[in-house]
């Protein structure tokens, strides 16, 4: 069972890697890059590689989620007091289930909503001004969104190595 684990921690990282690190480089690099650009090629590139991402996004996401109920339900299995009693583990716990069930709103209405209709204006009306209202929208959004997951491994790290002092 303990190897089980292992595997499900390892996959969890991995996961968090490939949706981060996608995040990360979109809003890090390759929209400021893009930005000095055509905006053409931009909603070209954008479109891209934001389906390519979606789908590895959200494949990374049920990952999670899995990996994570299943080490959830190990760790108190090996420990069913800590889990029974208000603790600062499972305070960190729901903390980060919370933050999680908003990402995923935050996703839907980002992957399937905004993003799309982003794009798409991006293409019609590269230089209009609904257009630059919906690319700060979906900018801001990303932003936010990353934010969220960073603050979501912190807890994660806070639950396996303690709180700071």
């Amino acid at each position: 069972m303990h190897n089980l684990y292992l595997l499900s921690v390892w996959l969890h990282i991995l996961a968090v890697v490939f949706w981060l690190g996608g995040m990360l480089f979109l809003v890090v690099v390759a929209l400021p890059v893009l930005r000095q650009g055509d905006p053409q090629i931009m909603a070209q590139f954008l479109n891209k590689a934001a389906l390519r991402l979606r789908g590895l996004g959200w494949i990374s996401l049920l990952v999670l989620a899995g990996t994570g109920l299943f080490q959830l339900g190990y760790r108190r299995w090996l420990n069913p007091v800590l889990w029974s009693t208000p603790s600062p583990i499972a305070y960190l716990l729901w903390s980060k289930v919370g933050i999680f069930c908003l990402l995923i709103a935050l996703s839907v209405y980002h992957d399937f909503w905004l993003g799309p209709k982003t794009a798409l204006a991006m293409r019609e009306f590269p230089d209009a001004p609904e257009t630059l209202r919906l690319r700060k929208s979906a900018s801001r959004m990303g932003r936010f969104t990353a934010l969220l997951a960073l603050v979501m491994v912190a807890l994660g790290v806070m639950m396996v190595r303690g709180t700071p002092a």
